[in-house]
């Protein structure tokens, strides 16, 4: 009887992928590149050079409600006292403390209610009966809660020896003085920091305005999802990669447009219109074409448009990344088309770029 053999598995001719570094991988990778090209530039390197050629975002005015999640551009001082005038924070009667110490029923001789100011002195041996946020009366320092009281015709009775100087009330500016900071500079703006800010009757705040990107994707075999793939084409995803991460680095992305084929003019032409725009980027990203192959025309198509940063990055994945400074001043980041140097290209280059 012949014995049964497994059969020999053929070699994987499609092995898995590796998966793209992450970002703690990613500052390591400067150093595994054994040779590397003249032009290339170490990774720190590019960040500076690209920080100093990004311009500073401008400051602009937002009404609260839109500056919510926008970074507050200086700090926030108070311009008024909070709050604003002495207060009572219990419902109750206004007293001088003073005159606790006597035991003697206090006279009930008015009302403070919140919104309307008693401005009347409040006179020895004497209560104003008040409410929860109502200004204090002149020479009131402390509040007897309704529950420690007890009330008779216009008079009451304290019935406990638990009130002290101040009770159950704020003097004007115990919470925030004039000039205080309120909110520290570059704070990403919360819903509690718009109601502080509105508390001291701002209605708008100065915050930097968000960086203001286009992205360009090239490459004849991309096709965006929902459409019908031909022969040889790969459905387009390194855009929605971009934008939600950028989208996580509160960048303005500029509304998407049509792929860029594998032509020199035509990335040109694309660049070119995005420049001459009415409201320019503040950065381009071109994502293709960045290589040394036949069908790689996004350097030759950018060169006329300005100054060269860098030609390469001393590392990989991502060596081929290379950046100019237009004629206008705005700075193009161009990118490989790999996903998977995109994935690493986006924390490790344009997240501490866009931070600086």
């Amino acid at each position: 009887m012949k014995t049964r053999h497994a059969p020999t598995q053929s070699p994987n001719p499609f092995p898995a992928t590796k998966p793209a570094p992450s970002r703690a991988d990613f500052a390591a990778l400067m150093d595994t590149c054994t040779h590397p090209d003249d032009n290339a530039l170490a990774l720190n390197t590019a960040i500076h050079r690209l920080r100093a050629t990004l311009n500073p975002k401008p400051t602009v005015q937002r009404p609260l409600i839109h500056a919510l999640n926008q970074v507050l551009a200086a700090p926030l001082r108070a311009p008024n006292p909070f709050p604003p005038f002495d207060r009572a924070m219990m419902d109750g009667y206004a007293a001088r403390f003073s005159d606790l110490c006597t035991n003697s029923p206090l006279d009930i001789v008015g009302e403070s209610a919140a919104g309307r100011a008693c401005l009347a002195p409040l006179a020895q041996g004497s209560v104003v009966a008040i409410a929860t946020g109502a200004p204090l009366p002149p020479g009131a320092d402390c509040v007897i809660r309704k529950e420690y009281a007890r009330a008779g015709a216009n008079r009451i009775s304290v019935t406990t020896e638990l009130l002290y100087l101040g009770a159950d009330c704020e003097s004007c500016g115990s919470v925030a003085a004039r000039g205080d900071v309120l909110i520290a500079a570059h704070t990403r703006l919360q819903p509690m920091h718009l109601a502080l800010a509105a508390r001291h009757g701002l209605p708008a705040l100065a915050v930097t305005r968000a960086y203001r990107i286009q992205i360009l994707l090239i490459g004849h075999e991309l096709v965006p999802a929902g459409h019908t793939l031909q022969p040889g084409q790969i459905f387009e995803h390194n855009q929605i990669l971009i934008e939600s991460f950028l989208a996580q680095q509160h960048s303005e992305v500029l509304p998407e447009v049509p792929i860029v084929p594998d032509d020199e003019t035509a990335i040109r032409t694309a660049v070119c219109r995005s420049l001459s725009a009415t409201r320019p980027p503040d950065l381009i990203l071109l994502v293709g074409g960045t290589s040394v192959g036949n069908h790689d025309h996004t350097r030759s198509a950018i060169a006329p448009l300005g100054t060269w940063l860098f030609h390469g990055l001393n590392l990989r994945p991502g060596r081929p990344t290379c950046a100019l400074k237009t004629n206008q001043g705005i700075p193009i980041i161009a990118l490989p088309g790999s996903p998977k140097a995109v994935t690493a290209l986006l924390p490790g280059l344009i997240a501490p770029v866009l931070k600086g």
